[in-house]
This record gives C-alpha cells, structure tokens and sequence, in this order.
C-alpha cells in the first residue's frame, strides 16, 4: 500500500526487513491496518550532541531507545559507536507495532536494520520483547536494573511511560534473583567452619574471560579433565570487557550452576557467588599475580591456590596465603585424529604472541630505549638477574612502574623475534603462527614470509607440531622458573619440543632424551640441523617426549593431584 509520501512501503525500510529481519516483518504484516487511524508525528527528541556512550570501565553499557521515532537516534548512537570504535548492542523499544510499522514506512531505516548490533523489542509485552530481542543474553531484563544506558527516541509523553514500564521490569527482576540468591544460600547453609567439599561426583563452575586465549583453554581443558574422573563441569566463557550484559548474564549463569566447586584464575570465586559461603575455590595462577590486583580481593581460608612456578608464590604468602606449586600441563592428543588434520610440513615451527605489558600511561622515550638496550644484553647473557640489570642502569622498579615485568615482557618479545630471524637467516623453513604482530616485526628480514596467521589450540595447533621436524618453545623472561603450556604440548603431539635451558625444563622432561635445550640464540642452527640429519633420533625423543607428558603432565594427571589436595584441605 503506497504511504503517505506517495512511494510503496518496500521502497523504504520494509524491503531490508525482507533480508535481515524477516520475523519481524511477519509480525509487522499481521498487524491490521486502519486506514482512519492518524498516527501521532515522530518528533525529534533534543539531545546532547555529541552524544556520550556510557562505560562501566572499558566496557560500554548496553543503549535502550525508548520509543522508535524516526530513526534519527539510532543513526546518531551508530555514528558515534563508530567514532569511539565502540560495540554494544542498541535495543529500540517500541511497544506499538503498528507504530513501528508506520515509521519503517515513512523513514529510511535501511541502515539501521542491517546492523546486527541493533535490535528491535516491540510489541506490548515488554518483558518478553526485550528478551526476544537479546536472546544471546541469559538475563536482559535484570541487567536494565544493574545499568543501561536510556535515550529517548522521540520527544513525546511515551517516553516517560516506557522508561517506567522497563524500570519496574528491571526492578521486578532484580528482585526475583536476589530471592532466588537468597533461597540459595539458605539451602546451601552450613554450619560454622570451613567448607566442605561432598564424597563423590562434583559440579564444578567456572567464569572465564572470551578474551584471554590461554585462560579459555586451560579452563576448558581442566573441565574435560574433571568430567573424565565423573565430576560435573559447568564452564561459561563470557566476554568480560564489552558484553554490556555480562554482570547479570555471569551472575545468573553462577546461580543455576549451583557449584560445589569453584575452578578459578587469580581470583576468588566468592567474587562471582558472594552470596553463598559453603564452597571452596581452586584458583589456578598461570600468569603474573603482580599484574592484577589481588591484595583487593577478598581471599580467606575457602581457596587453594595453586600456582605454576615459585616466582608466582611470593605475591599470595604476602596475603597470607599458602600456594600449592605445580607445574601447568596438556592435554594429550588422539594421534589418528592428528594425522587425519591437515598441517604443512617445515623445518621449525614457532606457536606464540609477542608480549607486551598495557601502561596506563607510556613510559618516556629515553626509558624505553634504555630497556630495550638491557633487553638484548638480557638475550645475550641469559643468566643475568634482572634486578642486577636494572641497579646496573641505575633504574629501581616500584608498584607504579614495575620496571622489572616491562623489561622481562620486553626481552621476551625480542628474543622470540631474534630466534625466528636468526633461524630464517641460516636456511630453515620456518612456520610462525600467533598474533599478526609478528608479520610487521618480521618485515624486511630473512623471516618476513614465515607468518603463517593465528593457529587454534587444540588439534590444529597440535598437527602443526607434529608436522615440523622440531617446534621452539620460548619462555617469558618474567617467569623463569616455570613451564609455559607449549612446552607440554609439543611433546604431547608427538613433536620435538627445544625450550630454554631452565631448571623447570630438566625437572620436566629427561633432556636430550625426551626434549632439547638451548641457551642462547646462536645455538639454535646447529641443534636443528642436527635432528634435521638424524631421522631416528627425532622419532626417539618425539616418542619418549609424549610417554612423559602422558605419565606426568597430562591435565588427567594434574586433576587427580589438584583433587586429592582439594579433598585434604576441605574433605
């Protein structure tokens, strides 16, 4: 039917509606028309410009439109999402469906529509049109009462009426989980002392960020570890720096979970289940504790913290804790599904980032020049201390300026790129994979081809090992006394893993018979060539490599110790 412009309605914003909404266009199409019907006039709502998006932190809140208006709101949010390189999720709230319907007639919502990041809750039924139009959130509704941002969408009563009905909605929610939280607690109430952990099976939860690759996959690979002892592990991977529903979406997930056990990293679990007091933790630390807060936290005696290297330890016994120390582990790949998953055969494979500590502030220039001075003295002598580095250079580190982390991370970096230079410059067919990083450190060098792209963990990653003749493994200067993941997953695939000559390598693996060593770059050409020319000794060490990460280091064999201790502590 031709609109009141003259043009049919496909000619505007009904057609995209066929490409990308197309549910919607069929709730729009059942509605009845009313040719006597005079539709109130869509006006512009006044609005600050430029408009601000609202952060908790890094993360943006989620934008509720109250009223849908001619669009123009919309296309001012997107224009400055886009500005500040910003992603969230715009909800246009529009209880009238004829309304809405009018205006896709008569404005250009084209664009608008196209966007996955926009959504439409319409229909009377606010409750269940908000929810319909967040279905990848767990709880929408209650998170309108922990914070969204509101704009109007045009300027009209309606707006203050909207606002109201999503207020009480969210409010009503809210009210609804702190009794569900309640009714937990009362259920799960123990008496005075320390928690106990049940005989037999466990459901364990766990919160992870999407955004740290290592921490999604030791969480994953320790809860296939636990469900293959009988344990039940509930793991949510959320987005924890711009999923502007994650604080109600992580809540709500820990809630039905219902743990008795809390698998964590750095942190306490109590953070994500403060209501419930009957559970322990295990938190798991792979990284630098020095890099997170953790005397902010709320530690007590519900955790067992276990951490990967003695350099870890120091930071938690100041807090008073008792860490556990063991090393990180694997999980041991299937080898015909490996031979079935297509890798390509090379001389050295190379799997990791490129470290570098995120200041809130950059250092000076001078500084930084003179850290990456002592950076490539640190590559050339690798024994050197860090704290004789810096006194050496007259630098002290503080808690502001954690100069020794900067200067690890940083000799760390250089090293990896040296290695991969060093190793191209000598004839080798070398495979990168890890961030794209690597591809503009690489550039102009012997190894500017050697960047092959990200490589999945897991079996991919695995197939890549086992396809090179050797696979280097290089570790953080920042965590001398400890193993990195790779360093058990390359013999676990059945490659030659070569890693720093360290003592957590010797307490590790047998070397020379299950792994090799280096010390210093200019080593590393003539240990290649020499697994290169000798076939047999490669599959020698391949082999005896995997039969040790499956007698010692399988993520099997850590959870069955980390258990046994949970169970001593808190049985």
């Amino acid at each position: 039917m031709p609109d009141a412009t003259g043009r049919d309605s496909t000619d505007n914003s009904l057609e995209p509606l066929r490409r990308h909404r197309e549910t919607l266009l069929r709730r729009l199409e059942a509605v009845a028309d009313d040719p006597a019907r005079v539709f109130d006039a869509f006006p512009e709502p006044l609005l600050p410009r430029p408009l601000i998006l609202p952060r908790s932190g890094r993360r943006p809140y989620a934008i509720f439109v109250l009223g849908c208006g001619t669009g123009q709101v919309v296309r001012l949010v997107r224009e400055r999402m886009a500005s500040e390189a910003t992603e969230t999720i715009v909800v246009v709230v529009e209880p009238e469906l004829a309304r809405l319907r009018r205006s896709f007639q008569i404005h250009d919502w084209s664009e608008a529509i196209a966007d996955p990041r926009v959504r439409f809750a319409a229909g009377a039924d606010l409750d269940l049109a908000i929810r319909d139009a967040i279905p990848d959130a767990i709880d929408p509704i209650r998170n309108i009462a922990l914070g969204v941002a509101i704009l109007p969408g045009e300027h009209s009563p309606r707006f203050m009426a909207i606002r109201e009905e999503i207020q009480r909605l969210g409010a009503a929610s809210d009210q609804a989980f702190q009794a569900a939280v309640a009714g937990n607690a009362k259920r799960r109430e123990i008496s005075p002392g320390q928690p106990r952990l049940q005989n037999g099976p466990l459901r364990i939860g766990s919160v992870v960020d999407a955004n740290s690759t290592a921490i999604r996959h030791l969480a994953s690979a320790i809860g296939r570890a636990a469900q293959a002892s009988g344990h039940d592990p509930r793991i949510r991977i959320s987005d924890q720096q711009l999923d502007p529903f994650v604080a109600a979406d992580d809540a709500r997930f820990v809630l039905d979970a219902d743990p008795d056990l809390f698998l964590s990293f750095l942190r306490p679990g109590s953070m994500l289940c403060p209501w419930r007091l009957d559970f322990p933790s295990l938190v798991l630390v792979s990284s630098s504790p020095r890099l997170t807060p953790i005397q902010t936290f709320p530690w007590s005696d519900r955790e067992l913290v276990i951490v990967a290297g003695e350099h870890f330890a120091g930071p938690f016994r100041d807090l008073g804790l008792d860490p556990l120390i063991r090393p990180l582990a694997t999980e041991v790949p299937d080898v015909v599904t490996l031979e079935r998953s297509p890798a390509v055969p090379c001389d050295v494979c190379i799997v990791g980032n490129l470290p570098k500590i995120q200041l809130a502030e950059p250092l000076p220039d001078d500084l930084q020049r003179r850290l990456g001075e002592l950076a490539d003295l640190w590559i050339a002598q690798p024994d050197r201390r860090v704290e004789d580095l810096l006194e050496g250079a007259g630098l002290s580190p503080s808690a502001e300026s954690p100069l020794d982390l900067i200067l690890a991370y940083e000799a760390t970096r250089r090293r990896r790129i040296a290695a991969a230079i060093h190793l191209a410059e000598h004839g080798f067919n070398v495979r990168i994979h890890g961030e794209s990083q690597w591809k503009s450190e690489l550039a102009r060098t012997a190894a500017a081809e050697c960047w092959h792209g990200w490589v999945d963990s897991g079996d991919q990653q695995s197939a890549a090992f086992r396809a090179a003749s050797v696979s280097l493994n290089i570790g953080s200067f920042a965590a001398p006394d400890m193993l990195n993941m790779r360093a058990f997953d390359i013999p676990a695939a059945g490659g030659v893993l070569i890693s720093d000559d360290e003592p957590a390598l010797h307490d590790a693996f047998d070397v020379g018979t299950e792994a090799l060593a280096f010390k210093k770059i200019d080593e590393l050409p003539a240990i290649v060539s020499d697994i290169l020319a000798d076939p047999g000794r490669r599959a020698s060490i391949a082999a005896a490599g995997r039969a040790r990460v499956e007698k010692d280091h399988s993520w099997s064999v850590w959870w069955k110790w980390a258990e046994a201790r949970l169970r001593e502590r808190f049985g």
